[in-house]
């Protein structure tokens, strides 16, 4: 037998991932498989954004239709991930039924916990009830404002056809009718007996709608037929039910060849009556709204004139030759909104209201200068630029605020920080040039148009043009004016995507961040190579980790304090949905794997499990030009891991029998949990083996667990049972 001594390190990370390694709202027929359901809502498998004549089978094979016979497959990216309550019809603003009181954030883009994807969390600054009104609509309704431009996905397209419920009952133009949602999942048998799969908010479905009813009711669209098979739309019938209320109704317009957001659902009867009814997007409400948030548009009539920007307190002026334009900016003097307006159910309608205060500004007209004479802090309020301008600080000053939206066609050079923790939104078609000087420790997200990043030096020598760059949605690209802008183990491509240019410039991942097929990198450079070289990912270590608390994605470890027992601590992995509950007996349940009470041992173990994601990953987008309008310059590629040593497979590892020295992996059943314990020798085998997930100068502790399986890997350690 070959003689060992494998490395702690190694040891932990196969027996945790072994013992960790999990498996991965509607009411539907029980003869087509669930999948077909929920790829249809997040728009996987044959169910892509522009597929057509789908073709639908049976659990035995059998046809049973083609969907969607030349028409697209609509877009559901919109919709907020994991729930589909709510559905984005502007940069910042959503819209859904007011009896959704539970929600204050939203997230977009693919469902999961990818960390490489980098869910951000939107908060609800203001809910926008309907309210009652004399005369008007039903109240159920809302248009929620957002703190953030939305990067990720694109709004929908919004029906202007107004609420006349005859103009969508036309089915020689609306011909399609479609939705998405998370309520209670039920199937349905050909003798109409429901069997419950899963409660409201756990995961996204989707397919066409019931037939819907002719009436004379403006306001409102109703959807009434048999669930199981008589839809005209196709197949794959999805009647809505409790906890999809807010999703999105989608119709097809055979005359602008699209499809439209009409309304959102409202409320049906139980499920065995086959109703639905869905308020119909109201865009004037809408349209009042925004309205409320801008504070007005600064017209340049000078070329190149330039304009002075001061905070006074919660408001601001910007203007030139003494004529001023105020801007309300956050009013960070609020500490809590329990001064706000009651909404709908006696719900608090501003959500948060230091950051709804700021108010939105608009620049056209001749190219100028604006000079930020103070920190500006615009909470909520965005800056959207329909003219060329160049933005800079008098001395260091900073700006922090909803977004930038650049329009078509148009540059703003920007010189402004802004301050670490924050996220600076990029939209607009437009081209935002990052050309001011030292180190920003501030993100950016870009989501649209192009982002030239072109920092300059400091007087210390430094600079990074952004902490953290992410490339979202696949409408956007990054130009790298040089190697230095940013630590290119900080870029990420998020949701669909985008183009990271490099430029003519060599960079150096360790491993690339990539949460689907969307994103490019290329070189567009003209007369220069660029070399991309990936070097392999180093070993993660626990600075290296995100904590969490509940109802927060996308952390890599979670702390809980347990009420239930004498306010012990906990640590969990999330594994599928972060508002339900964390277990409160030591054990793991389908959304949250318990780790340990014991803080080092958790955190040991993500290490372990982290160590082995990142030893096997994969770059799922394009290297090299892919669009025939660009150059495709010259870029060479290098896969350069670092040298580690070599584990060796299961059937190399050895087991301790006793309290003998010279095996690998130890296992001691702990004699009150009756829980299995493994552990590492370190030094003396006759000293006593600690207990509760501890370590000691002799045994080095690798996880709890119960049984263990073996997987081969050429480079890995793991152990079998």
């Amino acid at each position: 037998m070959i003689n060992k001594n494998f490395p702690l390190s190694y040891l932990a990370s196969f027996v945790a991932f072994a013992v960790s390694l999990s498996a991965t709202a509607s009411v539907f027929r029980d003869d087509i498989d669930l999948q077909y359901y929920r790829d249809f809502a997040e728009n996987k498998g044959k169910f892509t954004v522009g597929a057509s004549n789908i073709e639908i089978k049976d659990k035995s094979g059998n046809t049973l239709d083609a969907l969607f016979p030349n028409v697209p497959m609509p877009d559901f990216s919109a919709a907020n991930r994991n729930l589909g309550i709510a559905t984005l019809v502007a940069p910042q603003y959503l819209v859904s039924v007011a009896h959704n009181t539970q929600y204050n954030t939203v997230e977009f883009g693919a469902p999961g916990t990818n960390a490489d994807a980098h869910h951000y969390t939107y908060k609800v600054v203001d809910r926008n009830d309907y309210g009652i009104v004399e005369g008007g609509q039903h109240q159920d309704y809302q248009v929620p404002r957002l703190n953030k431009l939305v990067t990720e996905v694109a709004p929908a397209t919004v029906t202007d056809l107004g609420n006349n419920a005859s103009a969508y009952q036309d089915s020689s133009r609306f011909t399609h009718f479609a939705r998405l949602g998370s309520g209670r999942q039920i199937v349905k048998n050909t003798e109409h007996k429901d069997n419950q799969i899963s409660t409201s908010y756990q995961y996204l479905t989707g397919g066409v709608h019931l037939p819907i009813a002719v009436h004379n009711s403006d306001y409102w669209l109703d959807f009434r037929g048999n669930a199981l098979n008589n839809s005209p739309y196709g197949a794959l019938t999805a009647f809505g039910t409790r906890g999809d209320s807010g999703s999105g109704v989608y119709g097809y317009d055979q005359k602008t060849k699209r499809w439209l957001l009409l309304a959102t659902y409202t409320f049906g009867t139980p499920a065995n009556n086959y109703y639905n009814r869905a308020g119909i997007i109201r865009q004037d409400y809408h349209d009042k709204q925004f309205a409320e948030d801008i504070a007005g548009t600064l017209t340049n009539a000078q070329q190149n004139a330039v304009f002075e920007w001061s905070a006074q307190g919660k408001d601001s002026s910007i203007g030139n030759k003494g004529k001023n334009l105020t801007v309300s900016l956050a009013d960070r003097s609020i500490k809590d909104n329990s001064a706000s307006p009651l909404g709908y159910g006696g719900t608090p309608q501003l959500q948060l209201p230091q950051d709804n205060t700021g108010k939105t500004l608009n620049i056209e007209g001749q190219d100028s200068t604006i000079v930020l004479k103070t920190d500006i802090d615009q909470g909520a309020g965005a800056l959207n630029f329909n003219a060329n301008a160049t933005v800079r600080p008098e001395n260091d000053q900073s700006w922090v605020g909803a977004g930038i939206v650049v329009a078509k066609g148009k540059q703003v050079n920007w010189q402004v920080k802004n301050p670490q923790g924050d996220r600076l939104s990029k939209l607009g078609k437009g081209t935002l040039h990052i050309n001011g000087k030292g180190e920003n420790l501030g993100d950016i997200s870009v989501g649209q148009g192009t982002v030239i990043l072109n920092q300059q030096a400091g007087e210390n020598g430094k600079k990074s043009a952004f902490n953290q760059v992410g490339i979202v949605s696949g409408r956007s690209t990054v130009v790298l004016n040089s190697a230095d802008q940013v630590d290119p183990n900080k870029i990420y491509f998020g949701f669909r995507g985008g183009r990271l240019d490099l430029n003519g410039n060599n960079i150096a991942f360790n491993r690339i961040q990539n949460s689907d097929d969307g994103a490019r990198i290329v070189n567009n450079h003209l007369q220069k190579a660029a070399t991309l070289t990936i070097n392999g990912p180093k070993p993660p270590e626990a600075t290296d980790l995100k904590w969490g608390t509940w109802k927060e994605n996308s952390a890599d470890i979670y702390e809980y304090i347990n009420p239930h027992a004498n306010n012990r601590t906990d640590y969990f992995t999330l594994k599928g949905n972060p508002n339900q509950y964390m277990p409160t007996n030591g054990a793991s349940n389908a959304h949250w794997t318990f780790l340990s009470s014991n803080k080092d041992a958790a955190v040991k173990q993500v290490l372990a499990q982290k160590g082995l994601e990142h030893r096997y990953n994969s770059f799922n987008g394009f290297i090299g030009e892919t669009d025939n309008t660009q150059h495709n310059g010259r870029l060479n590629v290098v896969y350069d891991p670092k040298a580690s040593t070599p584990p060796a497979t299961a059937s190399e590892v050895t087991w301790g029998k006793g309290l003998v020295a010279g095996a690998d992996i130890y296992l001691f059943t702990n004699p009150k949990t009756k829980i299995r314990e493994y552990f590492a020798l370190k030094g003396d085998p006759k000293q006593p083996v600690p207990r509760g997930g501890l370590s000691s100068e002799h045994w080095e502790f690798l996880v709890w667990g119960t049984d263990l399986f073996c997987i081969e890997r050429k480079k890995k350690i793991w152990a079998e049972k």
